[in-house]
C-alpha cells in the first residue's frame, strides 16, 4: 500500500468517527430563544379612513415591543408625532388605555413613504392573551390627540 492509499485510508477513519460522535451528541441548546412576535392590522379612522397600516409586536414576559408604520395623515403637523396607546376591549368599544408608550412618539418617514414609530408597552404577553386589548394610534396634542389608526390583538 503505498502512503497516498494509507493516509486516505485514515481520514476517511477520521471523518466516519467524527460523523459518528457527532450523531451521539445531543443539540446544543439555543443560548437566547427569540420571543414570540405578532403582527397587527391597523385600520384608519378619521381623517386616515381609507389607509391601513400595521404593528409588529414582539411579545416579553414583562413588557411589548411595538413598530407601528402607517401612512401619513392628511392636515397633521409635520414631523408626525404618534402616541400608541394599548387599550382594553376592542376597537370598535375601546375600553380604558391600561399602557401608554410615549417615550418616542416622533414619527419617521420610510423611504417606502410610510411614519414609523418605535416603544415598549409596559405590558406583557400573559396580560394581552388573557383578554382582549386594542392598540390605538393617535396624533400629537398640536393635532388634537385624535385616534388615526386601531387593531385589535388577536393572540392566542
Amino acid at each position: 500500500m503505498n502512503r497516498g492509499t494509507s493516509m486516505s485510508a485514515g481520514l476517511v477513519a477520521i471523518a466516519a468517527t467524527l460523523c459518528a460522535h457527532a450523531a451521539e451528541a445531543p443539540p446544543a441548546a439555543d443560548p437566547s430563544p427569540r420571543p414570540p412576535m405578532a403582527r397587527v392590522d391597523l385600520q384608519g379612522n378619521s381623517p386616515t379612513t381609507s389607509r391601513a397600516g400595521h404593528a409588529h409586536l414582539v411579545l416579553r414576559a414583562d413588557s411589548t415591543d411595538v413598530v407601528v408604520q402607517v401612512p401619513p395623515a392628511n392636515g397633521m403637523t409635520l414631523p408626525m408625532h404618534l402616541y400608541t396607546y394599548l387599550h382594553q376591549g376592542s376597537c370598535g368599544s375601546l375600553g380604558p388605555a391600561t399602557a401608554e408608550a410615549t417615550r418616542r412618539v416622533l414619527g419617521y418617514r420610510e423611504p417606502s413613504g410610510l411614519w414609523t414609530v418605535r416603544n415598549t408597552l409596559p405590558v406583557g404577553a400573559n396580560t394581552l392573551r388573557a383578554s382582549p386589548h386594542a392598540l390605538a394610534v393617535r396624533s400629537g396634542p398640536a393635532d388634537g390627540n385624535q385616534l388615526l389608526y386601531c387593531g385589535d390583538l388577536r393572540l392566542s
